[in-house]
C-alpha cells in the first residue's frame, strides 16, 4: 500500500483548504502468484465543526480518470453545500 497526499481531484466547491483532506492510497496485490491486482482508494473528508463527511470512491488501476476525477470533484462539492448550511447546533462551527 501507498499513501499520498492526493492533487488530481478537483477541489473547487469544497469546504476551505484547512478544512479538507484528500487521501489516496494505491493497494497492490497478489491475487495467486501470476496475478497482481493494483486499485486506488480515493477518499475525501470535509469537515465543519465536529461533523466530518467523508465521500470513498475506488478505481481500477493506480490513477483515477479524468471521467473519475470530475465525478468525485462533482460528487464532493455537492456534499460540502449542504455541509455548510447545517445549524451549528449540530456542528458545534460558528
Amino acid at each position: 500500500m501507498v499513501q499520498r497526499s492526493s492533487t488530481d481531484v478537483p477541489v473547487a466547491g469544497l469546504v476551505a483548504e484547512k478544512q479538507r483532506l484528500l487521501l489516496a492510497t494505491v493497494v497492490t496485490a497478489a491475487t495467486d502468484p501470476k496475478a497482481v491486482i493494483t486499485y486506488r482508494i480515493q477518499r475525501v473528508w470535509q469537515q465543519r465543526g465536529r461533523l466530518l463527511v467523508g465521500v470513498f470512491v475506488e478505481s481500477a488501476g493506480s490513477d483515477l480518470t479524468r471521467g473519475e476525477l470530475t465525478a468525485t470533484g462533482q460528487l464532493t462539492a455537492t456534499v460540502s453545500t449542504p455541509l455548510a448550511r447545517l445549524d451549528s447546533a449540530l456542528t458545534g462551527a460558528s
